[in-house]
């Protein structure tokens, strides 16, 4: 099957390109939740102490 794949030029570094930036360019799944949580919670406080 190596075989195979050599003759045919094709092989994993063929069908995915590399990534230069890795896991940078992502934010991490967490983030969004927790940035909503706080402005919701900072506008019930703040309309609390209104």
């Amino acid at each position: 099957m190596l075989d195979e794949m050599r003759i045919m030029g094709g092989g994993f570094a063929a069908v995915t390109p590399p990534n230069k930036l890795g896991g940078v360019n992502r934010a991490p799944q967490w983030l969004l939740p927790t940035v909503l949580t706080a402005l919701i919670l900072a506008a019930v406080a703040g309309a609390l102490l209104k």
